[in-house]
């Protein structure tokens, strides 16, 4: 909605001509919502707030914002508060575990989903709290691999990317495949 919003307003479209466009746009739950749990007023309101912005020369001068306030108030009844959000997907990230690598690519995708939406993303001990997710011997071995490849018993985490990581632990899924294979003929 944030890019249509955009995208109207580089063909220099009026803000309330925007939020008439956006609004028509509504299916499924936001139009039942937009037409069912907002009463006309508050609808107007939201069609008609102003914020304060200033010029060049340092005037204040008040302009219509509809479009960036119904944004906000979409995420506010939808999903609340984001600081509580982003408190509860921390709780998600920190409690997530790969019980069996059948559910890696589960496990794998979900810890993406969730680790990308937080601005400290790139920090080791998000790569860290990956391995650890795994089952434990298997994230033992992983630790014991990357220690062997890298030649030290620090693992630098933050030259990691996660693309580098998912691939190491794919390769020692599959060689522990093959050593399995080898070990029951």
């Amino acid at each position: 909605m944030d890019m249509a919003t955009a995208a109207y307003k580089l063909r220099e479209l009026r803000e309330q001509v925007v939020f008439s466009m956006l609004v028509a746009g509504f299916t499924g739950q936001l139009k039942n919502w937009w037409d069912n749990s907002l009463t006309p007023e508050t609808q107007l309101e939201i069609l008609n707030h102003k914020t304060i912005r200033y010029t060049e020369g340092g005037m204040e001068v008040e302009v219509n914002d509809c479009c960036d306030y119904l944004l906000i108030v979409i995420g506010m009844y939808f999903v609340g508060n984001p600081q509580e959000e982003f408190s509860s997907q921390k709780i998600i990230l920190t409690n997530l575990r790969c019980p069996t690598l059948s559910d890696y690519r589960w496990y794998k995708d979900t810890f993406l989903t969730y680790v990308l939406r937080r601005p400290d993303c790139n920090e080791g001990f998000w790569k860290e709290k990956f391995i650890f997710g795994l089952p434990i011997l298997f994230s033992q071995r992983i630790f014991r691999k990357l220690k062997e490849v890298i030649g030290s018993e620090v693992i630098p985490y933050q030259t990691l990317t996660y693309g580098q990581l998912f691939a190491f632990v794919k390769e020692q899924g599959l060689a522990l495949c093959e050593e399995l294979k080898i070990q029951s003929k």
